[in-house]
């Protein structure tokens, strides 16, 4: 068995031994192939998983793992899918888009952006996922990186949370401290956006679903701070929360 994996910065190779998939490998005494860089768009990250089935890489009893982006990044370049996050910046001129190609984008989010249809596509890309590994067949689930507003299609094993909600942000005491963190020149210096003991943590917890078919909890069992009201998007998931972790 292999265990492939496609995201975007959560994925990218920091050359550290301690991180998270690196660690996946050891605790399944299994290959993993991990793929991901920062930028990347969901629709890009689903081409990747394609092209590897489609030339036949990914075999029967493989698992694949699709790491879910932000719902709004958005692959316009074919040939720089790293710039799929160009929404995200201040003046995506900076990570290399050029005037023109700066001026078209203002220009799309002004008249032709749909938030609804990201979330929807998004969330068909999760689908995709199961579809394109059922025929092979293989096990497959989608990791959301980040909160989107339809969770991801996972009919194998449940995943609950999020890596940036629940665990990286977390991290901090104050969002003002993540902030600053993850706006110092150069990025967030932490390799995929975590602590080194919360790398072990994910990479136990992922093991677990791949070898024991166990869901996949992300709201327990870092070494995070406990949520506040001010951290939750509603008052009705804050309520959800403090009933689910009630002494």
């Amino acid at each position: 068995m292999t265990i492939w994996i496609f995201g975007d910065s959560y994925a990218r190779d920091h050359g550290v031994e301690w991180q998270w998939y690196k660690q996946l490998s050891k605790l399944t005494g299994q290959e993993v192939i991990a793929t991901g860089e920062g930028g990347w768009s969901n629709s890009y990250i689903s081409t990747l998983v394609d092209k590897h089935i489609t030339n036949g890489n990914i075999k029967p009893n493989d698992f694949v793992i699709q790491i879910q982006t932000q719902h709004n990044r958005t692959w316009f370049f074919e040939d720089r899918p790293e710039l799929g996050n160009w929404s995200g910046h201040a003046d995506a001129r900076k990570i290399g888009m050029s005037n023109a190609e700066y001026r078209a984008c203002e220009t799309y989010m002004k008249y032709l952006h749909n938030p609804k249809e990201t979330v929807w596509q998004t969330y068909a890309n999760t689908m995709a996922l199961v579809g394109m590994t059922h025929s092979i067949p293989c096990r497959c689930i989608t990791l959301p990186a980040f909160w989107n507003e339809r969770e991801p299609y996972n009919p194998h094993l449940a995943v609950i949370g999020t890596l940036t909600e629940w665990v990286s942000y977390l991290e901090f005491d104050t969002e003002e401290e993540w902030q600053a963190h993850i706006s110092t020149a150069g990025g967030d210096p932490r390799p995929n956006h975590l602590s080194k003991h919360n790398h072990g943590v994910l990479a136990h917890k992922i093991a677990d679903a791949v070898l024991h078919n166990k869901d996949i909890n992300l709201m327990e069992g870092f070494d995070i701070r406990k949520p506040r009201r001010e951290d939750f998007l509603t008052e009705h998931a804050y309520k959800e929360w403090c009933v689910a972790n009630a002494d």
